[in-house]
């Protein structure tokens, strides 16, 4: 007899499924698709794409993925998530240090505009979720969610309202998961869309 999905004892298959829309869309998986179209779709290059979207994994994601996962084994941060508020200080610092490093990078490689505009709008949001995280967590799922949504409406409305659809329900995951309340899920929301609103208009 077929067995179904595996649920813990005390989950829910609502909790399953939040779980893994958080694993699935994680603001480091989530990105890279966005980068790469949002480069595709300015350049109609498939190679500027992929070497883009490979420099950015490589300076950001990758440092920041090996980054958390030594902190989690020295037990410096709780869990892979960091859902500790007091814990993502440093994290934010990092991360605005790697995300320093790429705008730099493609600044001085002559990258396409609509990438360093993304990056522009990420440290902006990581400074903005940094004063935040002071008072009150923000979520780091919601955030890259509807920032990617934001930058792949100015391209594809399809693809950005498509993608808004998922950001919605990623914001449920997250809250029926227990890491965030509504508001900090909002408030991700609202950072990530301000700031690509704010840089697109005034950089591209």
């Amino acid at each position: 007899m077929k067995q179904g999905p595996a649920v813990s004892a005390g989950e829910g298959y609502g909790d399953l499924i939040a779980r893994w829309l958080s694993r699935i869309f994680h603001p480091f998986v989530i990105v890279i698709p966005t980068l790469f179209l949002a480069v595709y779709f300015s350049t109609s290059s498939l190679a500027e794409a992929l070497k883009w979207t490979a420099a950015s994994v490589a300076i950001v994601i990758l440092p920041l993925s090996i980054f958390i996962l030594i902190s989690v084994r020295r037990g410096h941060y709780s869990d892979p998530y960091v859902s500790v508020r007091e814990q993502r200080r440093s994290l934010y610092l990092m991360g605005g240090a790697c995300l320093i490093s790429l705008l730099a990078f493609l600044i001085l490689t002559g990258a396409p505009r609509i990438i360093v505009a993304c990056i522009y709008a990420a440290v902006l949001a990581n400074v903005a979720g940094a004063l935040v995280n002071r008072f009150s967590k923000v979520s780091a799922h919601a955030a890259a969610m509807a920032g990617c949504s934001a930058v792949l409406f100015t391209l594809s409305p399809a693809i950005g309202i498509g993608l808004g659809i998922i950001a919605l329900i990623v914001g449920w995951a997250r809250v029926r998961a227990g890491h965030h309340s509504v508001g900090q899920v909002v408030t991700g929301w609202a950072i990530a869309v301000t700031c690509v609103l704010i840089v697109f208009r005034l950089y591209l």
